[in-house]
């Protein structure tokens, strides 16, 4: 009998054993099908663009929603300020219509020397070239060009781009007489 009961506990220790073999191996495969699926998941999110993803309001916690959202009415609400504010002041420098006049003569060189190519392609400026020195080529160049008109152009380039001095209204109207003068040399006809 004891035999009997030996036989019988040794094959209940071999179903026990092939039983938790099986299942661990069964929980090997889930967890590796689980981690599968996973990274596939995370790849394919990856691979999607940005600026595709939309962001609902589930993404993101309340509060920091919240907090957005108050970031974006107290920015609007200073906009606002801002506008009433600039319609009141007239700043000097700046033009009614938001020329800012500094901004206006620093760029000027870049028109003139557009317009100069465009009458002719050998008067383009090196990218090294100062815009005195690019003066100096076109007068070089263009020998009926005033140099004193130049000379005046130069001077309010680097008033504009170099000085801390403040535009008048009347300057900026002087400069922008004289640019038309230069402006009309090199237009084609």
């Amino acid at each position: 009998m004891s035999d009997v009961n030996q036989e019988t506990i040794e094959q209940s220790l071999v179903h026990i054993t092939v039983f938790t073999s099986i299942l661990g191996l069964l929980f090997m495969v889930v967890v590796f099908l689980i981690q599968y699926r996973y990274r596939k998941h995370r790849r394919l999110l990856n691979q999607i663009p940005r600026a595709r993803m939309r962001n609902t309001k589930k993404d993101i916690p309340e509060t920091a929603l919240r907090h957005i959202y108050s970031g974006f009415q107290e920015a609007s609400r200073i906009h606002d300020q801002i506008l009433q504010f600039a319609q009141t002041q007239q700043k000097p420098g700046w033009h009614k219509s938001e020329w800012n006049y500094k901004r206006v003569v620093a760029d000027s060189p870049f028109i003139l020397e557009q317009l100069a190519k465009r009458k002719d392609p050998s008067l383009a400026r090196l990218d090294s070239q100062s815009v005195r020195a690019y003066m100096q080529f076109l007068l070089k160049k263009e020998p009926e060009l005033n140099p004193k008109l130049c000379k005046y152009f130069v001077e309010m380039y680097e008033r504009a781009r170099f000085s801390e001095d403040e535009f008048t209204e009347r300057d900026f109207i002087n400069f922008l007489q004289n640019f038309a003068i230069l402006k009309k040399f090199f237009e084609i006809e």
